[in-house]
């Protein structure tokens, strides 16, 4: 095998509406879980480092189309956050602000067992 961490960026981009309503939390569940599905498939097919940069961009323009930026995108990471850490198994999930994008990046670094 390769590494024994595996590190993927998820990058979410969203504009400054914040409108989110309790009704709106199955639409995020639902998107979270998609993009979890989407990440479960990409990761199966492709286990190198080289492919997260691809991933992660692939993975924002299609969270982009899903939400139109209308969700805060607080509770979107909160979801991811809550994906990511069930398929990849981390326990560390930090987010973090970029100014340029407008948007939070989730970086998640999953240690394999078995080999290390």
């Amino acid at each position: 095998g390769g590494g024994g961490e595996a590190i993927g960026v998820v990058q979410v981009l969203a504009s400054d509406r914040t409108g989110f309503d309790r009704k709106d939390e199955e639409t995020l569940l639902r998107l979270g879980g998609a993009l979890s599905g989407a990440i479960e498939q990409r990761l199966s097919n492709e286990r190198r480092m080289a492919s997260m940069a691809n991933f992660s961009r692939e993975v924002s323009q299609r969270l982009v189309r899903t939400i139109g930026g209308s969700y805060s995108v607080a509770d979107v990471a909160l979801v991811l956050e809550h994906n990511v850490r069930q398929l990849t198994g981390c326990q560390d999930v930090n987010v973090l602000w970029i100014d340029r994008f407008r948007g939070e990046a989730l970086m998640c670094r999953a240690r394999r067992e078995g080999e290390g």
